[in-house]
């Protein structure tokens, strides 16, 4: 069984990877992120809440002009693509982001793809590995439409998680 441990509405959960929708893209972090550390820091964080928070301050800033930026996050909390990359950095890989807990799903995908990122199938995933849904619904129809109006390079993606553990 493949496990993903992502922060989604009920907070940060370990889950089987069945329980991720949509079309999938998986990613081999670049050098440096060593997967042992990627996942203990993923795995520290289950339970955390969920940052709706922090979506409803990413889609004001999206909305507004860009020297209107007002991030609020709760402490404690947690959404999916920040959590993803903040448990990369914990495993060593430093990208530079304007605000960590504020970076979108699809910034997280181009960010590692332009720091050597390999994308793998699902047959060869390992623990540590970083995935991506191009997912459908409302949440991911909304996300996309903010992505669109951002000017993302790839408003399809709306959805980060750590990879925890592969096989039987």
């Amino acid at each position: 069984m493949t496990t993903v441990i992502q922060a989604d509405g009920a907070g940060v959960v370990e889950s089987d990877l069945s329980s991720v929708g949509g079309a999938l893209t998986f990613l081999r972090p670049p050098a440096g992120a060593e997967p042992s550390r990627t996942v203990a820091f993923a795995r520290g964080e289950v339970g955390a809440h969920y940052g709706f928070l922090t979506i409803g301050s990413i889609a004001v800033d999206i909305l507004t002009p860009s020297w209107l930026h007002v991030p609020v996050m709760r402490p404690g909390t947690w959404i999916c693509s920040a959590f993803a990359a903040e448990a990369l950095r914990f495993g060593g890989w430093y990208h530079r982001w304007p605000d960590i807990y504020q970076v979108t799903p699809a910034e997280l995908l181009h960010g590692m793809l332009a720091t050597g990122s390999t994308e793998v199938t699902v047959d060869a995933l390992m623990p540590g590995d970083i995935g991506f849904a191009h997912g459908s619904g409302l949440v991911a129809w909304a996300i996309r439409l903010g992505q669109r109006v951002a000017s993302e390079q790839d408003s399809q993606v709306n959805h980060a998680f750590v990879i925890g553990a592969t096989g039987g």
